[in-house]
């Protein structure tokens, strides 16, 4: 019993683990989406040094554009002129 007991626990913490892998894609990849419009917004207005939505923000900070998600994480991507 104590060896399936162990078994269940380990699959659940895979399951929890996958879990939070596939949410931390999900987020990379609004980071990057967020980053492109305000890389896309800049070929029209070389001002525009932020941007505000639903999922969160994007601000250029030196040569760096940081997107704050609205549940706090934070992703750093280089400046550039061509979408990610």
């Amino acid at each position: 019993m104590t060896i399936y007991s162990g078994l269940v626990f380990q699959i659940e913490q895979n399951r929890q683990a996958h879990i939070a892998d596939q949410t931390r894609m999900i987020e990379a990849n609004e980071g990057r989406m967020l980053c492109n419009v305000l890389i896309l917004k800049r070929k029209t207005n070389k001002d525009q040094k932020s941007i505000i939505s639903s999922i969160g923000t994007a601000k250029i900070e030196d040569k760096k554009i940081v997107v704050l998600l609205k549940n706090h994480h934070c992703f750093k991507f280089q400046l550039r002129s061509q979408p990610l």
